[in-house]
């Protein structure tokens, strides 16, 4: 009855086990058997571990696998573990499945350290940000400023010589002309009116110097034309 084995009847011990079978508790062979067949069919009510999930004995108070506490009042007080997200008790100070430290007091300074962290680069990084864009906005003006104290802009109405117009930019510099200038502007400026004779005398006395300080020329601009004439558009 102890061990299950096959013993003579009127043994007092078994000689597998060392059990002693006396006469109030020994049985016969035939009803052990049946005894010991009828327990295989003994079903074990079983749950699993809300710690490490194996399968234990439904009225287990303790995981043989883990060791953990399955009093119903601490089964409850349960968190998740911040670092692995794994089912952790509520006291634990170090998380059995990641052994991170979870003590609070430590939690607490980390925290405030990466706030100290983030509050100390945060007007860091604006800081250059700002500086980064000034850098840009000034490099940008003082070019502006450059090309418009040395170069010119000179624009060529659509005429007879030059049906479709062109805009020359070139090193105005030591020239004393405005930044955007045309042959018609220059007439109106002068207040001798526009002509196609004065047209022609400008264009031919400018030709010569224009070309040799040109860095480059685009299409006829009428936008441009109309700048340096102050708006005023004259007859081709």
């Amino acid at each position: 009855p102890f061990c299950a084995e096959e013993i003579e009847i009127n043994t007092t011990k078994c000689k597998h086990c060392d059990s002693n079978l006396d006469e109030n508790k020994s049985t016969n062979t035939a009803s052990i058997q049946k005894e010991t067949k009828d327990e295989k069919f003994v079903s074990v009510i079983t749950k699993k571990c809300p710690f490490c999930a194996e399968e234990i004995n439904a009225d287990d108070m303790k995981c043989k696998h883990c060791d953990s506490n399955l009093d119903k009042n601490s089964v409850n007080e349960t968190k998740k573990c911040p670092f692995c997200a794994e089912e952790i008790k509520v006291d634990d100070t170090k998380c059995k499945h990641c052994d991170s430290n979870l003590d609070t007091k430590l939690d607490v300074k980390t925290e405030e350290s990466k706030k100290n962290s983030a509050s100390q680069t945060t007007p860091s990084t604006m800081g250059k940000r700002k500086r980064t864009s000034t850098v840009f906005v000034c490099t940008f003006v003082v070019l502006l400023l450059f090309f418009r104290l040395f170069f010119g802009i000179f624009v060529i109405q659509p005429i007879g010589a030059i049906p479709d117009g062109v805009t020359i930019v070139y090193w105005r510099s030591g020239l004393n002309l405005p930044f955007v200038a045309s042959a018609d502007g220059l007439l109106e400026a002068s207040g001798e009116g526009v002509s196609l004779l004065g047209r022609g005398i400008i264009l031919g006395g400018l030709a010569k110097t224009i070309k040799q300080r040109e860095i480059f020329r685009v299409g006829y601009s009428e936008t441009l034309y109309l700048y340096s004439t102050g708006g005023k558009q004259y007859e081709k």
